[in-house]
């Protein structure tokens, strides 16, 4: 049985689901076991409050935010394409639907389903790169631009390292981890998958990453946060809150000690440092799709700072 569930847990499942209106997500392809245990879910505690300023409303699910180098604000969306503060910029059809930003040798690059497109910090299009490569993760790592595709890796727009369908990407330790439909890989091709250990999570569908000590947390579609080390076994961090426990694809970010989640519900989560899962106290956000420093975005299409 254990042999089946394992073999079913290499396929990647594909790509849209729906909770009061469309957004793009994994579709889980294996859930855990029933003879392995659960991590027990826990309460979210309060800590200070956050104040949040409105800055933007774009009509439709925020889904990457990025402050440029000239101080601009940039956002993609669900299904607009990509804003330059309110600005709606070029891009059609399957380029509508924007999955990451980035800034990097004085352009931003937009993964869309449509390949990565490429913009001058004016917000003028340069070029599209993939072209028909629904790309769904960008970062820089070691001066190259690295793309999360559904063909794989992507370092400088050449392919590399196996065939996988990428949903998320993070460097910890100096080192890229990988996010895929199937569970986490490390840079030297080390599978974590998430269904497996004493403290197992229910699913295996990673929508995004943040480096924690000296590996990651993955932000999964329904089995809230999973803590992957280096040669040790996954921690599953549930909630008693169904809501906090379903992830919003890309919605994560390290800063200053704190790893902050977004969720389809359950607001803004942090997982500080010593291990402490918190989220601001009166928090008014329940679908926190998009995070960057200083930024927040919303299933209604608002742009905060915070």
């Amino acid at each position: 049985m254990r042999k089946l569930a394992l073999a079913v847990a290499v396929l990647a499942g594909l790509v849209v689901w729906k909770h009061d209106r469309l957004k793009h997500l994994a579709v889980p392809v294996l859930t855990r076991p029933a003879e392995l245990p659960a991590a027990a879910p826990r309460e979210v505690a309060e800590t200070e409050p956050v104040a949040l300023q409105q800055i933007a409303s774009l009509g439709t699910r925020v889904t990457a935010l990025l402050t440029a180098s000239d101080g601009a604000v940039w956002a993609g969306t669900f299904d607009r394409g990509v804003f330059r503060s309110t600005k709606q910029l070029e891009g059609n059809g399957r380029q509508q639907f924007v999955n990451a930003l980035i800034e990097h040798g004085g352009c931003v690059y937009a993964a869309t389903y449509g390949g990565v497109l490429e913009y001058g910090l004016d917000g003028e299009l340069h070029g599209l790169q993939l072209p028909g490569i629904a790309a769904e993760a960008l970062l820089v790592h070691e001066g190259a631009l690295i793309a999360g595709t559904v063909r794989g890796v992507y370092r400088n727009f050449e392919p590399e390292g196996k065939t996988l369908r990428v949903t998320a990407l993070a460097v910890s330790g100096g080192a890229l981890w990988v996010g895929t439909p199937s569970g986490v890989y490390e840079a030297g091709g080390a599978w974590h998958p998430l269904v497996f250990g004493p403290e197992a999570s229910s699913t295996n569908v990673v929508l995004a990453l943040a480096p924690y000590g000296r590996g990651v947390l993955a932000l999964t579609d329904n089995g809230g946060l999973v803590d992957v080390q280096p040669g040790r076994e996954v921690r599953a961090l549930r909630f008693l809150e169904p809501r906090a426990n379903e992830g919003n694809p890309g919605a994560a970010l390290a800063l200053a000690g704190v790893v902050r989640f977004g969720t389809q519900g359950g607001g803004l989560i942090e997982v500080r440092r010593d291990g402490a899962v918190v989220r601001p106290k009166g928090w008014s956000v329940p679908i926190v799709s998009a995070l960057a420093p200083g930024l927040l975005g919303d299933g209604a299409g608002n742009v905060y700072r915070l």
